[in-house]
């Protein structure tokens, strides 16, 4: 058997949301999300500098393949958080 299809259409009820809008929103770089943003660029720039430390010393093809991605991937975030960092810093003084 095959089922019949009703003749009458579904309507599905939608709602908007209101927007509004009263200028443009400033983007606030509140103290504790910049004091994280430090903390986190010197923990990855420390683990970056010891990991590339134990990269160079080491004489073992697994340890130098370990640390080397290690390092590599400290360096990237260290990157990264410090864009972030200067950001903030632009922020802040445009803020002012």
């Amino acid at each position: 058997m095959v089922a019949k299809k009703s003749g009458r259409k579904v309507s599905k009820k939608t709602t908007k949301a209101s927007v509004t809008s009263k200028g443009s929103s400033k983007v606030i770089a509140s103290k504790k999300k910049f004091n994280l943003i430090v903390s986190n660029l010197l923990i990855f720039t420390s683990m970056f500098v010891v990991s590339l430390g134990l990269y160079l010393i080491s004489s073992n093809e697994l340890y130098v393949n370990m640390f080397w991605m290690i390092s590599l991937i400290t360096g990237f975030l260290s990157v990264s958080l410090l864009l972030v960092f200067l950001i903030f810093v632009v922020l802040r003084y445009l803020g002012k």
